[in-house]
């Protein structure tokens, strides 16, 4: 059992001194009382393996954290509305305050935007437009993220969330997603797909755009004091107005430092398509910027068809300095005495770095 238990006594102090009613005190009202709270210290960050999901019951002691996904368009019904109650994230606290407190289960909001943005938020600036993931084939439409309403509209999500879920203990982390397309990857354009290119630019897409609408995304979370934000990070897929596409890794190393700038270590670096052997190409300067940086780190394995060897995968991640790893939902596969160890292992990398907020800045 790993040695965090004394954290979450600690919160159950505080929010019992505080007056707010915990798991089995009339915790159906918990939503209305948090939001009058001075503001709580940082939050430890996520650390070991995590599920998507609540982890088998076999696994819990080990895998003892989950990502709860979340899409914009269940939450938010119209422009500035409240969000709506009895939620996926709700349910998730609920879920979890209903087991055995030893377990000190922990949740990770991966909020997506994208293709599940809410149609009016889609809608602003235009007809939605349709884009396809080249690798997987995932598609929908989405709107155009990189304007000022859009984004207007996203910062009303992320302080609205933030107001009925940043007092939650349970909750260490929340993705950043404005600019995201199919996935929570806001630096993913699928520009292998001709028909994504020329759907960009269409809409009005620039480069420029892009990169404000990254900076933009980061301060966005400025409201979540407590909670810390993950920005999945690749190197950045652009588009010119010429109609061709491009990569530029260093512009992804930028955004890593202006976001350790911006939100300091509540800003977690992550990447979700760790394998082995590892990625090619940009991926080792990324890495290699991600680990210069320093914790908190956290990184997502790719799917069970393209992890290969897990136990190395998952061995790189500890070696890179990762404090958690979300694993693929083949994880019950893996012998739990060597998952055990890995979990140890990632738990006891440090949480912190200001040698890395020294390089930031």
């Amino acid at each position: 059992m790993k040695q965090r238990f004394a954290f979450h006594v600690c919160w159950l102090f505080v929010l019992a001194s505080s007056g707010i009613a915990l798991a089995g005190d009339h915790h159906h009202h918990r939503r209305h009382h948090h939001r009058h709270l001075a503001p709580l210290a940082l939050k430890p960050p996520l650390q070991g393996a995590v599920s998507n999901g609540l982890a088998i019951p076999s696994y819990r002691e080990v895998v003892d954290a989950f990502v709860v996904n979340v899409y914009w368009k269940d939450i938010q019904l119209a422009p500035g509305a409240a969000i709506e109650s009895d939620n996926a994230i709700d349910r998730a606290l609920d879920q979890v305050r209903q087991l055995e407190p030893e377990l000190n289960v922990k949740i990770k909001l991966r909020i997506f935007s994208g293709i599940h943005a809410p149609e009016w938020a889609k809608s602003m600036g235009g007809e939605p437009f349709w884009v396809r993931d080249p690798q997987g084939g995932a598609s929908g439409t989405i709107g155009r993220f990189w304007s000022d309403k859009f984004g207007e509209a996203y910062a009303d999500l992320q302080e609205k969330l933030a107001a009925q879920y940043d007092g939650e203990p349970e909750i260490l982390e929340v993705t950043i997603s404005r600019c995201s397309t199919v996935y929570a990857e806001p630096f993913i354009r699928g520009t292998a797909d001709r028909a994504n290119i020329e759907a960009f630019l269409a809409a009005g897409y620039t480069m420029e755009a892009d990169q404000q609408c990254q900076r933009d995304a980061v301060e966005a979370h400025q409201v979540w004091q407590s909670t810390r934000s993950s920005l999945a990070f690749n190197p950045w897929q652009f588009i010119r107005p010429n109609g061709t596409a491009g990569t530029d890794e260093s512009f992804t190393e930028e955004m890593m430092d202006y976001c350790r700038q911006s939100l300091r270590e509540r800003c977690v670096l992550e990447n979700n398509s760790i394998r082995w052997p590892p990625l090619t190409g940009w991926y080792p300067s990324m890495y290699s910027h991600i680990r210069e940086l320093g914790p908190p780190i956290t990184f997502q394995t790719a799917a069970p068809s393209r992890i290969g060897d897990w136990w190395q995968t998952l061995n790189w991640a500890v070696e890179q300095g990762a404090n958690a790893v979300e694993l693929n939902g083949s994880y019950t596969q893996y012998p739990l005495d060597e998952l055990a160890d890995l979990d140890v292992r990632l738990t006891a990398n440090p949480t912190s770095s200001s040698a890395g907020q020294e390089n930031a800045e």
